[in-house]
């Protein structure tokens, strides 16, 4: 049976995210972005990106290998997702399992990429991105941009989104970029997996040669040593996380929001009060 994935928003190749995701640069969060994708990858599922997925060319190779590996994948046009690269020229067009749209429904549910105006709803939910942390607050509309309070920064699967979206407790918009971010860190560190994974971008993003030998890693697996690549890659977290060495989530998510806020909006504060982290 096929396992339906949804993600929105994973802004991989955004130079400037880091101004509104608690990232350590814009290398980590690329690097969490696709291995996420490369984590979850399941030859019988089906991935449905919500839009503005990837903003650049560079990462072609890997995720061309990535998508590749899920049974199908419905793509959905952003509103970013035609500025940078043309959609000629994006890496998922040669791929014969990928489809693009740009609004659909799907186990009765209306696909999106911007919430559906309410009026033509007519009593069905609409999984919808766009509107990053700024959910609206209306349990009709289900956000899957990643830092959403239902996602959490990891794809969930359908019958998930529909189970919980009546039950979603709903954030303040009003909140300042920092107390935002400590509710993000909050919800990877709460979640094993996604906190491993933080952790251990986080780490290959300060190497250009770590970095390097991470994606080539993932472009180069083959379809018959793709279950193995997973397990060696997830072996590799859980030993840097049993390590317990210069790891973000030793960190209270306060003091990361302080550390991150303060290295991103220009300052020197978190130079001066946790050291080059």
């Amino acid at each position: 049976m096929s396992l339906t994935l949804h993600v929105s928003d994973t802004h991989i190749g955004h130079k400037a995210i880091c101004r509104y995701r608690p990232f350590y640069n814009s290398t980590h969060h690329d690097l969490y972005m696709i291995t996420m994708l490369f984590l979850n990858a399941d030859f019988r599922s089906i991935l449905v990106p919500h839009g503005d997925s990837v903003f650049t060319n560079i990462y072609d190779d890997v995720l061309k290998n990535i998508y590749g590996i899920y049974q199908k994948v419905y793509e959905l046009g952003g509103n970013h997702c035609y500025e940078n690269v043309a959609l000629k020229d994006k890496f998922f067009m040669s791929l014969d399992n990928v489809e693009c749209q740009s609004f659909f429904k799907k186990y009765n549910v209306w696909q999106s990429h911007a919430p559906v105006h309410y009026a033509e709803l007519r009593d069905r939910l609409n999984f919808h991105g766009h509107v990053h942390d700024e959910t609206i607050h209306d349990h009709r509309y289900v956000n899957c941009s990643m830092e959403s309070e239902i996602m959490r920064y990891w794809p969930r699967n359908h019958q998930y989104l529909a189970a919980n979206a009546a039950s979603v407790e709903f954030r303040d918009h009003a909140l300042s970029r920092r107390d935002k971010w400590v509710n993000h860190l909050r919800d990877i560190f709460s979640q094993e997996l996604p906190r491993q994974l933080y952790d251990y971008t986080r780490v290959l993003s300060t190497s250009e040669e770590l970095t390097r030998a991470h994606l080539e890693t993932l472009a180069s697996f083959r379809r018959d040593t793709f279950v193995k690549t997973k397990s060696a890659v997830l072996a590799d977290m859980k030993r840097f996380a049993d390590a317990g060495l210069e790891l973000f989530s030793k960190f209270k998510p306060e003091e990361l929001a302080d550390l991150l806020h303060n290295k991103h909006y220009g300052t020197m504060f978190y130079a001066e009060h946790y050291g080059d982290v």
